[in-house]
């Protein structure tokens, strides 16, 4: 789970099996701040710093909720929450934590993952199709190329102009004043060829 940097943060904190048969969930444990720790990015444990310490949750039986504070979220990376109390086996909690940008991103109202819908794909696709423009290839594009570079070296290749000798064919821009590309050609009388563009 992502927690939002520096944010408050509601949490549940449990299950607590009993320490005497590690089955039954504790539902009358006193849970204090100072029995709640806190390992920020790998640092030291400490006790967190919100106030908060634990109240039992009777819709689930063993968790207890408590809260995070702007402090105790303000570090990037991964934190570890953890608690040992007389009664209750220890508990230990995990989350990461991202910068607000990342996370409203991911998780906000306006979050581009979290909105994102067929209709949003669709016209996104229809803008870079029908809408957005793209220049002619400058030069040939390598056999890795991106398929905008790939599809415009195709649409080169069938409209302008292209000059033949012997032994050579050239491919031009729009504007006939250079070349995009050469290509060496042959005819051995039974075989004609033409080489890899460069």
């Amino acid at each position: 789970m992502r927690l939002r940097q520096s944010t408050v943060q509601a949490i549940q904190i449990g299950p607590f099996p009993s320490s005497v048969d590690g089955i039954t969930l504790r539902t009358d444990l006193t849970i204090n701040q100072a029995h709640i720790f806190l390992s920020k990015d790998g640092g030291a444990f400490a006790a967190k710093n919100h106030a908060s310490g634990g109240t039992f949750d009777p819709i689930a039986d063993g968790y207890y909720s408590s809260t995070l504070d702007a402090t105790d979220t303000a570090t990037v990376g991964e934190l570890i929450l953890s608690v040992k109390v007389d009664g209750g086996l220890a508990v230990r909690l995990r989350w990461y934590v991202v910068p607000a940008s990342v996370y409203d991103i991911l998780y906000g109202d306006g979050g581009v993952l979290n909105n994102i819908s067929v209709a949003n794909v669709n016209a996104q696709v229809v803008d870079a199709l029908v809408t957005d423009t793209y220049a002619e290839p400058a030069a040939v594009p390598a056999a890795t190329a991106s398929l905008k570079d790939k599809i415009g070296w195709l649409c080169a290749l069938a409209r302008n102009k292209i000059t033949q000798t012997l032994t050579l064919q050239t491919l031009y821009d729009d504007t006939e004043a250079a070349a995009i590309g050469d290509a060496a050609v042959s005819d051995d009388g039974t075989t004609a060829m033409r080489r890899e563009w460069s």
